[in-house]
């Protein structure tokens, strides 16, 4: 009798370390290392137009969609996630909603939110081209980061509809389009390029895979002007019996470079059950990426302009314990099994 009292002891106590187990717990640290572009296994989504929702990747979730493993977040099994294109995923059965800005600090029904760079954002890249007259070569392009054949482009004057991109040569500075351009000469015009991109993919083999989700070619959705270009991985390793499975966050070009300098803010980190449960990264003016604070609110950002952005290869990391099962409730499963 004894015995089965301190089986089921032990039981209570490793039900009540995992209910009460929180991300504000996680360890946090940061690295620096390479931004490995992949090309995804499974593609969640690609733009298609510039400015027709959801071909723009604009407030849109995506999935749910099935992990590799079962992953451990917060101390509870999931299977697995939704995306939203405004950089963050989720894990349980409620999806976020579409215009979820600040998935931290949201206090809707999802069971827990990984977020890269949480804000409004849309997967479109701008940047500023000449041309005069009639042609089909845009000249002086400012910024070839999210520039990518096949994809449509727009401007308010100049091109026309349906156009898009068939080549471009970095060197040069041109963008070649599949439509001519109408008789008017411009300079500094702002085109839209649908670039974005999110896809998954997963390394390794098991017990060490890891599940990577990848942004490429986002900007935010408020700033209609040029040389915004946003990439960043979320990845997922597989967790052990002791430890939940750890997270990194990957930053790669994260161009911001808009004259005069004009700051965004998104949010960054780890949210629980509810938003009471939280665990975020936050920096100022004086302080650079990879010496950010932790967060002191559930509303904690992240800023980001010309001369404050993350590194491409920045790695933040976070890391969870579990509670073990006891030795001695593993023989009693075992032995009533």
């Amino acid at each position: 009798m004894k015995k089965l009292i301190s089986i089921f002891m032990s039981l209570f106590m490793f039900l009540s370390l995992n209910a009460f187990s929180q991300v504000a717990s996680y360890t946090f640290n940061d690295s620096m290392g390479t931004y490995n572009e992949i090309i995804g296994d499974n593609i969640i989504a690609v733009a298609t137009h510039t400015s027709q929702d959801p071909g723009n990747l604009n407030d849109v979730t995506y999935g749910p969609f099935a992990l590799p493993f079962i992953y451990t977040f917060n101390c509870m099994d999931y299977t697995s996630y939704y995306v939203n294109s405004n950089g963050f995923i989720t894990f349980g059965p409620t999806a976020p909603g579409i215009s979820n800005y600040s998935p931290i600090a949201s206090g809707e029904a999802y069971e827990g939110a990984i977020s890269a760079f949480g804000l409004d954002m849309i997967g479109v890249f701008g940047t500023t081209i000449d041309f005069s007259g009639v042609t089909n070569t845009l000249t002086d392009v400012r910024n070839f980061e999210g520039v990518v054949i096949g994809s449509h482009i727009t401007a308010a004057t100049g091109i026309p509809a349906n156009t898009f991109i068939t080549a471009f040569d970095v060197g040069l500075g041109t963008i070649t389009i599949s439509n001519n351009t109408t008789d008017i000469i411009v300079n500094d015009l702002v085109v839209q390029i649908a670039s974005g991109s999110i896809v998954s993919s997963t390394e390794g083999i098991f017990p060490n895979r890891v599940h990577t989700i990848q942004f490429k070619n986002f900007r935010q959705y408020i700033i209609i002007g040029t040389n915004d270009n946003f990439n960043f991985q979320i990845k997922l390793f597989e967790p052990t019996l002791t430890r939940t499975g750890p997270i990194h966050i990957v930053y790669g070009n994260m161009d911001k470079n808009t004259i005069p300098v004009v700051a965004v803010d998104g949010q960054v980190g780890l949210r629980g059950i509810n938003n009471s449960d939280w665990n975020t990264r936050t920096n100022t003016f004086s302080l650079d990426w990879d010496a950010s604070d932790a967060g002191s609110t559930n509303a904690s950002i992240s800023i980001l302009h010309s001369t404050l952005f993350p590194e491409s290869g920045l790695t933040y990391i976070w890391d969870g314990v579990c509670a073990l099962l006891p030795v001695e409730m593993s023989s009693f499963i075992s032995t009533v099994n």
